[in-house]
């Protein structure tokens, strides 16, 4: 790896076009037997819990959703083993995804540490004797708006007026974007001469994106997908199906024709890689980053081969 610095939130994926990882017609009964739990660091009607349900919905409209907001980052650190309990146990969530900013509301002059975050999240899950294999950690860098910068179409059309239109650019490298609340306050004084209200505009901004072309270019977006699709597959063994036929995951963890056990392999050892990198400020060769950018693409565009070759079988009572 080259001794070069980066920025820590840096992504793993260029921002090359990619194939679509939803699935466009899957309407099996099953889809709505499955129910997540969020657990987040907003109010009740925090900008968190708007915009991930929003996308939550839009990833599969017959999920079922219970969300539990905490207020603020030392809350959700010390109460979300207390509240994964309930959630799967009280209200029977299949998964629950515990979803944080790096950075809090406020900033400091200490630096945020990611794996101090994780260690006391997992202390408080197993201190609530909380079934881990259920939960999901989603830690945005650096904040939930990176997520909505990755798509300037969505926020372009919030900025438009029919006699004014605007054009924002995408955000390429949503991870790596410093401070993206601030850079979205930005974009709107520039353009409607007012500072960007999470409260208000990121729900609205959220509503807007028609696909998951551009903000899946954020790792983490990629993570929370990834989650939803995971506990959609274990509620379809569960209930006898097959596993590709409803397959929401970004990533797929059985080797195939479409995606081989040595490419799974081989993406596997870069993504530590990159991790390791990303931990010592660090970034990948041209060369490994390049190898990466090809495997993601090409497990991506599996992902795609794979649901259409499924959606395209005939059911056995056809």
């Amino acid at each position: 790896m080259s001794p070069k610095k980066r920025n820590a939130s840096q992504s793993p994926v260029s921002s090359k076009s990619k194939k679509s990882i939803i699935s466009g017609d899957l309407n099996s009964p099953q889809i709505s037997k499955l129910k997540i739990g969020l657990i987040l660091e907003c109010g009740p009607q925090g900008a968190d819990k708007k915009v991930c349900e929003i996308l939550l919905r839009k990833l599969k409209p017959e999920i079922k959703c219970v969300s539990v907001t905490l207020s603020n980052k030392p809350n959700l650190v010390s109460q979300c083993g207390e509240s994964a309990s309930q959630l799967l146990n009280t209200e029977n969530c299949d998964r629950v995804l515990v979803i944080w900013d790096l950075y809090p509301t406020w900033r400091e002059n200490k630096k945020p540490c990611l794996k101090e975050d994780r260690e006391s999240i997992f202390q408080s899950l197993k201190s609530s004797r909380v079934d881990l294999a259920k939960v999901h950690l989603i830690c945005i860098q650096e904040e939930l708006e990176a997520w909505l910068l990755a798509d300037g179409r969505a926020i372009s059309k919030v900025l438009s007026r029919p006699t004014r239109p605007v054009t924002i650019k995408d955000e390429r490298h949503p991870d790596r974007v410093q401070s993206p609340k601030t850079k979205l306050t930005c974009v709107y004084q520039t353009h409607i001469h007012r500072k960007y209200s999470d409260l208000v505009d990121a729900e609205k901004i959220a509503l807007q994106i028609l696909d998951f072309s551009k903000i899946k270019r954020s790792e983490s977006f990629r993570r929370f997908a990834d989650a939803v699709g995971q506990a959609l597959d274990a509620l379809t063994s569960q209930l006898g199906q097959s596993e590709a036929s409803l397959s929401l995951m970004v990533q797929t963890f059985q080797p195939d024709l479409f995606f081989t056990a040595a490419q799974q392999q081989r993406l596997s050892e870069l993504m530590e890689l990159w991790r390791t990198a990303r931990d010592r400020e660090q970034t990948l060769t041209p060369q490994e980053q390049a190898e990466l950018d090809a495997l993601v693409n090409a497990e991506l565009q599996a992902t795609q081969q794979r649901l259409n070759a499924n959606t395209q079988r005939p059911s056995r009572d056809s």
